[in-house]
């Protein structure tokens, strides 16, 4: 365990896991959506779409060589400064990578196909993007 994350407790839980390069593809500032992606690395392999829906902060490294997501949920403790909470909006910390990157936001959820690396993507037309 990254020495990031144990700053964290026990009451964090991976919710997904993939060994392979990602990217910052897109970010959306008026939809507060962040798409991350990993193309298809031969003609059998999947495309995997990862969408960060509410984003309300973020610190990430645009290229990743692997991928985990851990989701925690949020407290005033671990938001960083100048950052907020909004009553009734749910929110929580995704970290990346151990703590490498780290993704305050409403949810997060991804998609896995057989498509093109420029094909649009699963979860719509986001602006911008193909």
């Amino acid at each position: 365990m990254n020495e990031r994350a144990n700053e964290y407790g026990a009451s964090r839980m991976q919710i997904a896991s993939w060994e392979r390069n990602f990217q910052v593809w897109h970010y959306t500032f008026s939809y507060a959506q962040l798409l991350l992606r990993s193309g298809q690395r031969d003609d059998m392999d999947k495309r995997i779409d990862v969408l960060f829906s509410r984003v309300r902060h973020m610190e990430l490294p645009h290229e990743l060589n692997e991928l985990t997501i851990d989701e925690l949920p949020v407290s005033e403790k671990y938001l960083p400064a100048g950052a907020s909470i909004e009553y009734g909006v749910p929110c929580k910390l995704f970290l990346i990578n151990g703590g490498i990157g780290k993704i305050y936001a409403g949810g997060c959820k991804w998609h896995e196909d057989y498509e093109w690396l420029d094909a649009p993507s699963h979860f719509g037309p986001l602006r911008g993007v193909k």
